[in-house]
């Protein structure tokens, strides 16, 4: 593995108590910005907490409008998540999504919370590039329509990928994820996205930074697995990519053999991130947790559902 380009990052293991530190400064985070919280805006925070410790942390987020932009691009990536899977919420006249389409809705997410002030430059970079990609992921899916399980694990991952890299990029800071993350603001072409996030989706980082985001990729894609099985429902219902459906509809609803299933995939995911430094306790305190998180979304829908659960009354 190569040194990395970012002095302050030393090889590190990400264990529990790293978990309940990100935990422990996002739920401040989410009470002291009451304008801003959202359970997006709240994961995403918790994550490059766990991960980057020495960059994010409570007083970093909290004494500037990082947490601002932050939440705000993870509550449109939310939406942009449904977009993907259903292809209605961001349609424009066209039937397609565009650049300037999913700028919009991220600058209106952040004037509705109040922020006015001018981004910086390379913030406006890293959205460009997160918004470039998601519009490539679109035309990728739209041409492809397989349901299969492969088909919607390949198309979840680099849906993931693209929005944690790119969340790192805003709070950690472009220069330096850029760098570390294979020149991660060059312009790429349809055919070359999958290769450009190849490092992180199949786990082969070349420095500590990658190192760091391809452990907590993995936990993200357990936290996906676990949603996709919660959301089986109405994700059926809206025609929208489901890991546990395509795995259902290949089982013939055997729910028996699909949970087994389910399993041996999130094992896979438990073993990558396991290798690259996230303990299996923390691990698997997450998912225990995100099956916590979706029961009360379910139970509750109204207080703290999303726009999904809020379907399913």
């Amino acid at each position: 593995m190569n040194e990395p380009d970012i002095p302050w990052v030393t090889e590190k293991e990400l264990k529990l108590n790293d978990f309940a530190r990100g935990f422990v400064d996002s739920v401040n985070l989410y009470q002291k910005n009451i304008e801003t919280r959202s359970g997006p805006g709240f994961a995403v925070a918790a994550g490059l907490i766990t991960a980057f410790p020495e960059k994010v942390n409570y007083k970093t987020l909290n004494k500037s409008v990082e947490f601002h932009r932050l939440s705000a691009t993870a509550y449109v990536a939310t939406l942009i998540n449904d977009y993907l899977d259903m292809q209605t919420f961001l349609d424009t006249s066209d039937g397609s999504a565009t650049k300037l389409h999913l700028e919009e809705l991220w600058k209106k997410t952040l004037e509705g919370i109040g922020f006015q002030t001018e981004l910086p430059q390379e913030d406006r970079d890293t959205i460009k590039s997160y918004m470039a990609g998601v519009t490539l992921l679109d035309d990728l899916e739209r041409s492809n329509p397989n349901k299969s399980l492969s088909a919607v694990i390949k198309a979840k991952e680099l849906e993931n990928a693209i929005s944690l890299v790119h969340c790192a990029a805003l709070v950690v800071g472009k220069k330096e994820i850029g760098i570390n993350c294979l020149n991660l603001f060059e312009d790429v072409g349809l055919e070359t996205l999958r290769e450009k996030y190849d490092w992180i989706i199949k786990g082969k980082p070349e420095n500590e930074v990658q190192r760091r985001l391809c452990a907590i990729f993995n936990v993200v894609i357990l936290t996906q697995t676990v949603d996709d099985q919660f959301d089986t429902r109405i994700d059926d219902k809206l025609q929208a990519r489901n890991i546990y459906s395509s795995l259902l509809k290949e089982n013939f609803g055997n729910k028996q053999v699909c949970d087994r299933l389910l399993k041996a995939i999130q094992n896979k995911y438990f073993v990558a991130a396991n290798k690259f430094g996230i303990s299996g306790l923390a691990f698997l305190s997450n998912k225990k947790f995100m099956e916590f998180v979706k029961k009360v979304q379910y139970r509750f829908p109204n207080i703290a559902g999303g726009q999904r659960e809020r379907l399913i009354k």
